[in-house]
């Protein structure tokens, strides 16, 4: 009989492919005290939206204050299902078959620290040809970079035309994917790390990212607009001995309707931002790597027009442009790309 974590893990991977669950490293721990924080200033808004606003709303207009409540819990769910997609899904890993001890080590690193502590760990040592100083051992080939026969077309190169690699990875890099520090990694289409959510946006959660700014705009600025009158009407009334608790209640929700103006402002500009890379299918980091004339032809090439290049992020679906589920792409695997022009214009 299947049990019901068996269930659910399964439910999990068909949603979100890669889901990881926080390691408990002192590090991640760290990491988690932005996250907490972020709950505590959507519950500030909460108070002020819902609690301070809306309830007491309903003895007057029952009607609109319902229709408003389930609109801000409608809008709630979403903010939260998507804030903790981004947080939990791993945002894509180069897989193991571009690693170096498949394809050969490039020439540059012949000889390098990272080449002898891969020697050492290895344990190779003895078998080395002494004149090479424990380089050239069995199973370490060193080879160059245009003979490297990669498991699938790469276009990107770096300023030397060679195919990029990370030397603290071990790996050849696929187009798109850059080396976290934070991770300690390279990940897919790596878009930046995020303190926030304590995760690298990269391919398979940068959707849910772009919708947390959405769904964190609509929420800070329904919130800005409908609780303003209410608290200023809280606020104006005479204060009894009874009556202080609620006026605690209406201090936390002033905090929250001053935390969610900010935040109005920001989110706009952070998701207009993030629309626009979405549709030029193009990353944060990407938008600086454009700054060279080669890299940005490239790049250019990946560009596939906007209608393409938003379902490619979100799906082909407009329910899938709501829900923060993965749907399946339509453009890319987080390894190869289509392009809008021929690859042998660049390969």
């Amino acid at each position: 009989m299947v049990s019901l974590s068996s269930c659910v893990r399964a439910a999990l991977r068909s949603l979100y492919p890669g889901l990881r669950m926080l390691q408990f490293t002192p590090r991640r721990i760290f990491g988690l005290l932005p996250v907490l924080t972020v709950c505590l200033l959507i519950a500030l808004g909460y108070i002020a939206i819902v609690v301070v606003t809306l309830v007491p709303m309903l003895a007057a207009k029952p009607f609109w204050a319902t229709v408003l409540l389930l609109l801000v819990h409608c809008i709630l769910v979403l903010l939260l299902w998507s804030y903790a997609a981004v947080v939990l899904v791993d945002p894509g890993h180069v897989p193991a078959t571009w690693s170096f001890a498949r394809l050969g080590w490039p020439l540059e690193l012949r000889g390098s620290p990272e080449a002898r502590d891969f020697v050492a760990k290895s344990d190779l040592s003895d078998a080395a040809d002494g004149s090479e100083r424990g380089m050239l051992v069995e199973g370490l080939r060193f080879v160059p970079n245009d003979k490297v026969n990669l498991p699938a077309v790469v276009l990107m190169r770096n300023r030397f035309n060679r195919y990029r690699y990370c030397s603290k990875c071990l790996i050849y890099k696929p187009d798109r994917a850059h080396h976290c520090s934070a991770l300690e990694r390279c990940v897919l289409k790596m878009d930046h790390f995020c303190p926030w959510t304590n995760n690298t946006v990269g391919f398979y959660n940068h959707k849910f990212f772009v919708q947390f700014l959405y769904y964190g705009f609509m929420a800070c600025l329904v919130t800005a607009v409908l609780s303003f009158p209410a608290i200023v009407q809280r606020l104006s009334m005479e204060i009894s001995d009874e009556q202080t608790r609620e006026f605690v209640i209406v201090i936390l929700g002033l905090i929250g309707w001053i935390v969610c103006v900010i935040f109005a402002f920001a989110l706009l500009f952070f998701a207009a931002f993030h629309t626009y890379l979405v549709l030029r299918n193009r990353t944060t980091i990407e938008t600086y790597e454009a700054t060279d004339p080669t890299t940005a032809l490239v790049l250019e090439a990946f560009d596939l027009g906007p209608r393409a290049n938003w379902k490619s992020v979100f799906g082909g679906h407009v329910w899938a442009w709501i829900l923060p589920v993965w749907s399946r792409h339509h453009r890319g695997d987080g390894i190869s790309w289509e392009t809008r022009v021929h690859r042998e214009a660049f390969v």
